[in-house]
């Protein structure tokens, strides 16, 4: 597949052909349709935050159901998904009571895990994918780590 990775802080991304990854036991390969370029990526393009190199980024990410490893239940190969970009434990306290995104050992895929600016990305649990109906990956991928601003009224 082809991959658009970093080698060098600092450097430019290079479009390369990686190996496919395949989803083990609970994981779902999603082919990618969209990845939004996000504000993190470029801190660590920077130096500024740090990764092992080389590093697939992309934390924005949304597509189609492609591949199901052994045990993950709930999605059709084929689906319309976005993927939540914050893997917590899915054990602790804190991920059992619906707060994954403040789970200690929390990882965001493109920063450590693989992410999505490739062809496809296995993400390790259904309960990161959201089905995506008739939104268009490429326009849903950046939804995914949207935030109000704190000035922003409602």
């Amino acid at each position: 597949m082809k991959a658009a990775r970093l080698h060098e802080f600092g450097g430019d991304f290079v479009v390369e052909e990686v190996p496919t990854p395949e989803p083990g036991a609970g994981e779902v390969r999603v082919r990618v349709g969209g990845s939004g370029a996000c504000h993190s990526d470029l801190h660590v393009r920077a130096g500024e935050i740090p990764v092992h190199l080389p590093a697939l980024l992309g934390h924005e990410n949304a597509g189609w159901v492609d591949a199901i490893g052994p045990g993950a239940e709930g999605f059709e190969i084929g689906e319309p998904v976005v993927v939540f970009g914050g893997w917590g434990c899915g054990r602790c306290r804190v991920c059992l009571g619906g707060q994954e995104q403040l789970c200690d050992t929390m990882r965001w895929d493109g920063i450590g895990p693989d992410g999505g600016y490739a062809d496809y990305m296995v993400v390790p649990s259904t309960r990161h994918l959201l089905a995506a109906g008739d939104l268009d990956p490429a326009l849903a991928a950046p939804l995914t780590d949207a935030r109000r601003s704190p000035r922003t009224r409602r």
